[in-house]
């Protein structure tokens, strides 16, 4: 994106920072300069109150409070003209174009906030309906020309929650059983030994299933190959779904086929134009014990979709103790078949809730322990991709509103430069992180803010979620309020 500077003003803000006055910088930058005055009091108002514990941790409940004394028409309007109004970009696409046109200097990522529910009496009319507003999404993401807009899609919003569950769980016995068979990450055996192995674990393959391990992988398998080339079940290799290797681990029942059908179908919809467009799609990260299935589908688009554009990027949550082999997994992928390296890397959004289910389930938690951890995992993992990108096609999003994590990445490209295409960008929630967000415009990098949106009643879970992060955020960091006041007192004259 080509900015130009007003020269003096630009002067002025590099003056700030050399002199490391990082709070008269971040103020001559007037981040909230177009917002109203309403709205800058409410920002202000609601950030203070979610500084509290006792808000935050009770979020569910206050809103069920709101709706049960207020009734749904006038709760809804209270949460729209508060938390929604500094978090989401509003109800429908008309509103979040508005949002766009707003800020011509922006890059966005528009992400309609819809994903698995419980109590949802049609799912399929619920699935459909989300599967047209992502497509019409993706629409408008073409309309703009001299921004980059990316469509954020929610896997859960499109299938059934059980059915995610229960192709999760045939990928883990799956992966089981590749790691038994294939224990080493260095080794490569032929097909031939490939088969034996499995029939000496106790599943008979027929002759069929030995004809298109072959045709699939040609001379030797290794645990790259059979990761990425046999999966839990086929979007588009339908065939495959009947080899032995798929059907031991899963089970469909006539009901559940179409389900999965009709999952594709709506894939497939919100594929065509977004593939036309050359649109970028992000496939957000969700719940463990639904990741597996969403990561095997996310790579499927992928092999499908980013032969000459890195149109599809699949979402790494390093808070998980997984991650690290993740991303090992995707850089040997690239490199093993020529592909492009597409991420999305966050720290992650589920702590609350994956915390809570490993408790009462009484397992291991799947969450690193602590914050330093996460940190330790986001900055081994974000080195390791960007290293990897000197020499392969690459299309990796940072998003993170930890000044340190973006700074360590900073560092890490300023030492070594990424040559186009490939590059790293920047992104930040609607709400949070605007005085880096703007810190990041000026120093010209290519920044994103994410926007939200959709029917208040299916932003609730994505609210709450944000709640929790800008707790954490305006706990240990006060430079969103600051510079909401001095917006405040610029506006009445009181500097």
């Amino acid at each position: 994106m080509i900015r130009i500077y007003n020269f003096a003003y630009f002067s002025v803000l590099q003056s700030h920072k050399k002199n490391g006055n990082v709070i008269d910088y971040y103020k001559s930058l007037r981040i909230h300069k177009n917002k109203t005055f309403t709205s800058l009091v409410n920002n202000l108002i609601l950030n203070q109150a979610l500084k509290l514990d006792v808000v935050v941790d009770n979020g569910p409940q206050i809103i069920n409070s709101l709706y049960y004394v207020f009734g749904k028409r006038l709760a809804t309007n209270i949460i729209n003209q508060t938390i929604g109004k500094v978090f989401c970009a509003g109800e429908n696409i008309e509103s979040v174009e508005r949002k766009i046109l707003e800020q011509p200097n922006m890059n966005f990522i528009l992400d309609f906030c819809s994903e698995a529910m419980d109590g949802i009496e049609d799912q399929t009319k619920f699935f459909d309906e989300n599967c047209q507003t992502f497509r019409e999404t993706s629409i408008l993401c073409s309309k703009f020309k001299s921004q980059n807009v990316v469509l954020a899609v929610k896997i859960s919003s499109l299938i059934e929650k059980e059915l995610l569950m229960k192709i999760t769980q045939a990928r883990n016995e799956q992966l089981r059983l590749f790691r038994k068979i294939l224990s080493n990450n260095q080794e490569s055996i032929s097909v031939q030994d490939f088969v034996e192995r499995v029939q000496n674990n106790g599943i008979l393959l027929t002759k069929q299933d030995v004809d298109q391990l072959n045709q699939m992988f040609e001379d030797s398998i290794n645990q790259i190959s059979l990761l990425y080339k046999i999966q839990p079940i086929y979007m588009y290799d339908v065939e495959l779904n009947q080899n032995t290797l798929v059907k031991k681990f899963l089970t469909l029942n006539k009901q559940e086929q179409q389900q999965f059908h009709s999952f594709v179908q709506r894939i497939d919809a919100i594929m065509e134009p977004t593939y036309l467009n050359k649109t970028t799609m992000w496939v957000d990260a969700e719940q463990s014990y639904l990741q597996l299935a969403i990561d095997s589908f996310s790579q499927q688009m992928e092999s499908k979709y980013n032969k000459e554009d890195t149109i599809v990027l699949n979402t790494f949550q390093n808070y998980l103790k997984s991650t690290g082999d993740r991303i090992d997994y995707e850089i040997e992928k690239a490199k093993q078949f020529g592909l492009p390296i597409c991420a999305k890397m966050v720290r992650g959004a589920y702590i609350v809730e994956e915390t809570k289910l490993s408790k009462e389930k009484n397992t291991d938690s799947p969450i690193n322990d602590g914050f330093d951890a996460t940190t330790q995992m986001y900055e081994r993992n974000i080195k390791l991709l960007i290293q990897n990108a000197q020499n392969i096609k690459s299309n990796i999003f940072v998003a993170s509103h930890n000044e340190e994590t973006v700074n360590y990445v900073k560092e890490l490209l300023q030492k070594s430069p990424l040559p186009p295409p490939s590059g790293v960008k920047f992104a930040q929630l609607y709400g949070l992180s605007d005085h880096l967000t703007y810190q990041l415009l000026d120093e010209g990098y290519n920044i994103y803010k994410l926007l939200p949106f959709g029917r208040t009643e299916i932003m609730i879970p994505y609210l709450m979620r944000r709640a929790q992060e800008a707790k954490k955020m305006l706990q240990s960091n006060g430079m969103q309020t600051v510079l909401l006041w001095d917006e405040i007192r610029y506006r009445l004259h009181l500097k």
